[in-house]
């Protein structure tokens, strides 16, 4: 049986004015393991703490971000085992590339490790779809995506990643406890949908800062712009260039800052007594 994301505990708020017991609504952090099967073979790639839900979104997102899957057809199926165990039916062989996740994850580890480094960047060399934005359009997304986050509405405890065409139209929300959760669910749904590799032009909303992880997962993707709001890492900026991603964050009360741009990716802003104007990084 799935758990809940949420659970009701009892607290007691301080206050200047009084010391009262209430309930509260908390995000529930539970272990995930998740194991990969091959025939007679199979293999443990470590836990991972998230927010029970969509854990067949977040093993593949998770699966495909580090490599070892790359298409729909690699894999046979997704079997909920237990409520903290999924399985992973792989067509081929399990591969032997090296793996990250043989151990405790923690909700925010991510890619852990420098020794990994050279192959992200190596795994990330590809075109991404070019991407024309405007601010009306990054503005209306940041703010789009606030609204579709319940577990935060209630909990104030979890992070969120969006998912918008280049027009703003919301396409999906995952949210976790880890932000880096968050990102695997979705483009585990990305993958579930057929839509990976992707070759449409898309923007994600991100609820906290920008990682380089999260830079890493979103190229891995195809994913050509990336809005988030909070900050960037110096790794996230480098790249973000590296790869042509459209990289925006401080996305706070209609401004923000473009850290990386790309030469297929730019922001259009729309001057009523001017003609458009085009800016690149």
């Amino acid at each position: 049986m799935q758990r809940q994301p949420v659970i009701s505990v009892r607290k007691v708020a301080v206050s200047e004015q009084a010391v009262e017991e209430e309930d509260d609504r908390i995000a529930v952090e539970e272990p995930l393991e998740i194991q990969v099967r091959s025939g007679q073979h199979h293999r443990s790639l470590g836990i991972t703490m998230r927010t029970p839900g969509n854990d067949a979104e977040l093993s593949l997102g998770l699966l495909y971000s580090e490599g070892l899957i790359a298409a729909r057809s690699d894999v046979r199926g997704v079997t909920q085992i237990e409520p903290n165990l999924v399985v992973v039916e792989l067509s081929n062989a399990i591969p032997e590339q090296p793996w990250r996740a043989t151990q405790y994850r923690s909700t925010a580890c991510g890619i852990c490790g420098g020794d990994v480094i050279d192959r992200v960047f190596r795994s990330v060399r590809h075109q991404l779809p070019s991407i024309l934005l405007t601010p009306d359009v990054v503005r209306t997304a940041v703010a789009a995506a606030a609204h579709h986050q319940p577990l935060f509405q209630s909990t104030g405890g979890t992070h969120a990643a969006s998912l918008f065409t280049a027009q703003a139209q919301h396409i999906a929300t995952f949210e976790d406890v880890g932000r880096h959760n968050a990102v695997d669910k979705l483009i585990g749904f990305m993958f579930q949908q057929g839509n990976i590799p992707n070759t449409e032009p898309l923007l994600l909303v991100l609820s906290g800062r920008a990682g380089f992880e999260l830079i890493h997962k979103a190229v891995r993707a195809g994913i050509s712009a990336v809005c988030a709001v909070g900050a960037p890492s110096s790794l996230a900026v480098h790249l973000a260039r590296e790869a042509g991603l459209l990289l925006i964050a401080f996305c706070r009360r209609n401004r923000f800052s473009i850290y990386a741009g790309g030469k297929h990716c730019r922001v259009r802003e729309r001057n009523s007594e001017k003609k458009d104007e085009e800016g690149f990084l």
